[in-house]
């Protein structure tokens, strides 16, 4: 097995631990998916009975260019504070925070704590 093999079986494991504790926690109707990449970062909140898009945001759209907003934690704090402003908006009370299969740190986790600001996340 080799490197990439590897990588890609801890995800996979990742992603499949995510989904369990998703179906556990489901009860809540509303999800908020959390993506990112090296450059950006997303965040939507998706109905879970019928799939639809709640809310959605991302740092590019937000900021223009996010490294010139203070990058990294700080952006990714004030992305999870909008989507969390933009879910009291459309009615929304509390949600469940699914980190699908990015570990909980550094942006991640800054997404979750501009959430908990607005009160959405508990």
């Amino acid at each position: 097995m080799n490197r990439l093999d590897r990588i890609s079986e801890a995800k996979r494991r990742r992603l499949a631990r995510a989904k369990k504790f998703a179906a556990l926690k489901g009860k809540q109707d509303v999800r908020v998916c959390v993506s990112r990449s090296n450059r950006d970062m997303f965040a939507q909140a998706v109905r879970v009975s019928d799939g639809a898009v709640v809310a959605g945001v991302s740092a590019r759209k937000l900021f223009g260019n996010p490294k010139e907003a203070g990058g990294g934690i700080a952006v990714a704090e004030k992305l999870g504070a909008e989507l969390g402003n933009r879910l009291l908006a459309a009615g929304v009370q509390q949600v469940f925070f699914d980190r699908t299969m990015f570990l909980y740190h550094g942006r991640v986790a800054a997404v979750a704590t501009g959430l908990r600001s607005t009160g959405v996340l508990r």
